[in-house]
């Protein structure tokens, strides 16, 4: 898994609680890093901040796209905007979910069970 969030302790705390959790986690910093990392590290799973000052998540998700490459890949969204516009438009970006922070393990845990790209629906 991937976790890519401008708020480097946010980033990498979360990672390490996803190794914990018994998932290989990398964290980025910054939509350039996260393109940066997706090329060599192959995740089968992105956590993308929406808003971070470099690139934002809907700027960085296709990119990422491309970066991972045919592998289906699971992008969920993360971000501290919750409205129903919000969601509808990270829908519509193609993520998978919608997550808010501060983010909920269980509501994470929903997410990565749910049908996605990388499941038989």
């Amino acid at each position: 898994m991937l976790v890519v969030d401008d708020n480097a302790d946010s980033a990498d705390s979360m990672a390490e609680l996803l190794s914990l959790l018994g998932h290989e986690a990398r964290a980025a910093h910054g939509g350039q890093q996260a393109l940066d990392m997706a090329a060599e590290f192959r995740p089968d799973c992105v956590l993308l901040d929406l808003e971070m000052p470099d690139m934002s998540g809907f700027e960085v998700l296709p990119a990422l796209r491309q970066a991972c490459g045919p592998r289906a890949v699971q992008f969920l969204a993360l971000t501290g905007r919750c409205t129903a516009e919000d969601q509808r438009r990270s829908k519509l970006a193609g993520f998978h979910a919608h997550l808010t922070k501060p983010l909920a393990i269980d509501a994470l845990s929903r997410a990565l069970a749910a049908p996605g790209p990388h499941k038989e629906r």
